[in-house]
């Protein structure tokens, strides 16, 4: 499996849009349609007022309502742009102090500003064209549909993209806002990234203590692969283990499209306990003892970009020795990378020590 099926895509759009989200929850996919409807209406229901007025006949109302939110949506994405520093509001772009640790992908969000204006077109020629039917405001309205017709496509199935790899939480790299990544180690993840997207057999190691930011950075990388429509599969140490005993479907439902066999980069959070609890309830050998099978789960598991998520506050280096021997004995080509995120904190903890 390395994309979504058209089915898929048909079954996520008829899951959101029969039945009540009171009981059933919300997906990426179905909120962002609800967006792109917020926007239609933003467009429409303004140019229904400057209707009204004599001077805004024609096609005025229209031309000034999409101009206004193209100024808006122009200044939301060039202010952090210019600034290198992420918006301190969402409704108002107002930088704040702090610059970028990963920089934003500025083709993506311009496509996404772009996508945007349409839908403030589109509702506001729309309501033109009800207002007052002439053939040059229809033409408009089939264009700009035409228009979003692959930008529809590409924005809802990234968000399937997004939701089927079960994250726990939503989170781009340029969001990150970790002191303890310099510039070296920002690079070193960007490249772990790039290389995801065009071979397979990577790992990438995330040792940190509690609460060090390991499970945002290691989602946020992830995230990125799913933007550019990879798949990826979010789990634990302990739900990886009983999941190589399975063999599950392809199609989970609405929200789970698929396992970890069809995945492509594989997000292990959790792999030991961490906090207070030093033993280690996790290693290799169980690893080991879970993916020799007559299916060959050893061999496919070693063929995906993995990123693991390790260590505690008793991190030493035996415990790092041990998974990345095992991590590079398994997999097809010595392809592994790593990044401590708490070295400020034992570095501060040596100075008290020596002092």
């Amino acid at each position: 499996m390395n994309s979504i099926a058209f089915l898929q895509i048909w079954k996520q759009i008829m899951a959101d849009l029969i039945g009540k989200d009171s009981y059933r929850g919300v997906t990426l996919s179905y909120s962002w349609l609800a967006n792109q409807f917020g926007h239609f209406g933003l467009g429409f229901i303004p140019t229904v007022f400057l209707f009204s007025y004599p001077y805004f006949k024609n096609t005025n109302a229209a031309i000034i309502v999409s101009l206004v939110w193209l100024a808006f949506e122009i200044l939301n994405f060039t202010v952090p742009l210019l600034s290198n520093r992420p918006s301190l509001l969402k409704i108002l772009p107002i930088p704040t102090l702090n610059k970028y640790v990963f920089k934003p992908d500025y083709y993506n969000g311009g496509f996404d500003t772009f996508t945007d204006v349409l839908f403030f077109g589109l509702g506001a020629f729309s309501a033109n064209y009800i207002l007052n039917q002439l053939i040059p405001n229809s033409l408009i309205v089939v264009i700009i549909f035409i228009m979003l017709t692959p930008c529809s496509y590409y924005w809802y199935t990234t968000k399937m993209y997004i939701q089927g790899a079960v994250y726990p939480f939503q989170l781009r790299l340029s969001q990150i806002n970790n002191n303890k990544i310099n510039s070296t180690e920002a690079k070193l993840v960007q490249n772990f990234v790039r290389k995801c997207l065009v071979s397979e057999g990577n790992n990438f190691i995330i040792y940190g203590s509690t609460n060090s930011g390991k499970t945002s950075l290691a989602v946020a990388m992830a995230t990125e692969l799913s933007i550019k429509h990879k798949i990826c599969w979010y789990t634990s140490g302990m739900k990886i283990l009983s999941k190589f005993s399975e063999d599950v479907g392809t199609i989970q439902g609405t929200e789970n499209i698929w396992n970890w066999k069809d995945a492509q980069s594989l997000i292990i959070d959790d792999v030991d306990a961490g906090g207070k609890i030093v033993e280690e309830l996790i290693n290799p050998q169980l690893f080991n003892k879970y993916l020799e099978s007559p299916d060959e789960k050893k061999k496919l598991f070693s063929q995906k970009n993995i990123i693991w998520v390790l260590g505690n506050i008793h991190l030493d280096d035996d415990l790092k020795r041990t998974w990345e021997v095992w991590i590079t004995e398994i997999g097809i080509n010595k392809k592994l990378s790593s990044i401590i995120l708490n070295k400020i904190d034992e570095e501060a903890n040596q100075v008290k020590k020596s002092v």
